[in-house]
């Protein structure tokens, strides 16, 4: 391994750089929706008021939730397909063929199913949110912002979508703009720990601020106690501020929840350990936007 590769590979174990995916949170999802509209339409769910394309359509939901659950991706992505193939003019059916997509992590397919969903339904909220995932997936964090803002103009008070489109500003680099979406993320919901915690980040790592990064995952702490990562990058922003002690009681909490974390160990034995401007470069080289 060269110099490079081991720095590289300390540099992913001190700087757990990992973010969670906000789920797609899909099963279930298309029948629920199906039946809520047939209730506001005046309907109710007993089967003796559904026409038989209503019938049809819960069958090809039903199979695909099946499938889902089993985690049997590929097998949903053959059931989403003969769905579509079945009924070309189904949001619903394109919605699904782009789940299955993702799951495979086949992305550029995922974004033409959805972008042929939203053709035929352009006021899906949750369509454009998932848009917005996979052109995040593929770092083309323009396309995302776009899909996204979409998401918020249809429903604005969604608080997910305001988050991850706060992480999508900062990896293009527009740091304000990241912090205006995270708060209007906790301005919905004040108890949103993963908010607070990128939040954080974005202060920390975007605009070393780190008075107002510590504050950001105390709050998240708050909400999570047993976040191991906050409370790693917790140390890391006391350590700028030269509060040893504090950044050594944030490194052991993160051992306490997760006693082989080799990052928390070295904080607590180098607890001192700044993030130097070369440092952070090559972070920023080898992950691309933080």
């Amino acid at each position: 391994m060269t110099d490079t590769e081991q720095r590289s590979v300390m540099l992913r174990e001190r700087y757990d750089l990992s973010v969670p995916e906000c789920p797609l949170i899909t099963r279930g999802l298309l029948l629920t929706e199906f039946l809520e509209k047939k209730n506001r339409s005046g309907k109710t769910k007993s089967a003796v008021n559904l026409t038989k394309e209503d019938h049809a359509q819960t069958e090809w939901v039903k199979r695909a939730i099946a499938l889902e659950q089993m985690k049997d991706w590929q097998g949903l992505l053959d059931c989403c397909r003969k769905w579509t193939k079945s009924e070309p003019k189904n949001a619903n059916a394109w919605d699904c063929f782009g789940i299955a997509e993702d799951y495979l992590k086949r992305y550029e397919g995922a974004i033409k199913a959805f972008r042929r969903s939203l053709r035929i339904n352009s006021k899906n909220a949750k369509v454009w949110f998932k848009l917005g995932i996979a052109y995040r997936k593929l770092k083309r964090y323009d396309e995302a912002i776009k899909a996204f803002q979409q998401t918020l103009r249809i429903n604005p008070e969604d608080n997910a979508a305001w988050c991850i489109l706060g992480i999508v500003y900062r990896k293009s680099y527009q740091a304000d703009k990241a912090i205006e979406a995270f708060h209007q993320a906790l301005r919905i919901n004040p108890e949103y720990a993963y908010a607070w915690y990128e939040l954080g980040r974005t202060y920390y790592w975007a605009l070393d601020l780190n008075d107002e990064a510590i504050e950001a995952y105390q709050q998240a702490l708050r909400i999570n106690p047993e976040d191991n990562v906050a409370w790693k990058e917790l140390g890391l922003a006391y350590a700028e501020l030269g509060q040893k002690d504090k950044a050594i009681e944030a490194y052991q909490q993160a051992l306490r929840i997760n006693p082989e974390d080799n990052d928390a160990q070295r904080g607590v034995h180098f607890p001192d350990h700044k993030k130097s401007h070369s440092e952070t470069a090559l972070l920023r080289a080898i992950f691309g936007p933080i």
